[in-house]
């Protein structure tokens, strides 16, 4: 909704406002790409599962959602991020080969902080 009212006052033909949405949308959680673009977005919306500044970039969303009231406290963060990290999977050869090995050391990083 917001794409189609900025895009307005360009006056583009339905199919590529389709195809944008369709890129947009392709992104939401559950992912679920259905062509190769879709799969590049897909995989660079969370690129950061696998990089080194994933701790930053997680607690800064944590805290985004205790301040929008949908989380209540950080209680079990660490847990739901390794349910989150293992049921993510990247899309792209790209993305597995340069993402997924780091964001296996993270989740072992997760479950060993909870460990302790």
């Amino acid at each position: 909704e917001i794409m189609r009212r900025e895009m307005a006052p360009y006056h583009l033909p339905e199919a590529k406002l389709q195809f944008i949405t369709d890129l947009i949308m392709a992104t939401r959680m559950p992912q679920q790409p259905k062509n190769h673009l879709q799969e590049i977005l897909c995989d660079a919306d969370l690129d950061y599962l696998g990089r080194d500044d994933f701790f930053e970039i997680s607690n800064r969303l944590k805290q985004e959602l205790i301040e929008y009231g949908i989380l209540k406290d950080d209680s079990n963060w660490d847990k739901k991020q390794i349910e989150f990290l293992e049921s993510h999977h990247y899309f792209t050869k790209s993305s597995q080969l340069l993402r997924e090995g780091k964001k296996q050391a993270i989740i072992n990083l997760l479950k060993a902080k909870i460990a302790q």
